[in-house]
């Protein structure tokens, strides 16, 4: 932001940009609720899905495949 202001010609001081130590306390208060960690039955869905829908002909019906077996065994990819 820094870098940003100074190659635009913005005027301000350290204190605009500075964050506040409550406003970091709670970002890393939120980020600690989440878990982050690759799930590894998240993975042996994915790899389930994946080569299973080898078989299927057509890649229309294979994306459907894919969509239903997900739906079936409760596959969340954003986990």
């Amino acid at each position: 932001m820094k870098q940003f202001f100074d190659d635009n010609k913005f005027k301000y001081t350290d204190k605009d940009i500075r964050l506040e130590q409550s406003d970091i306390q709670n970002y890393e208060r939120e980020l600690s609720k989440h878990d982050f960690k690759p799930h590894f039955g998240n993975y042996l869905k994915r790899q389930l899905i994946h080569y299973s829908s080898c078989f299927i002909v057509g890649r229309e019906n294979r994306g459907n495949y894919r969509k239903w077996l997900a739906k079936v065994i409760k596959y969340n990819r954003f986990n």
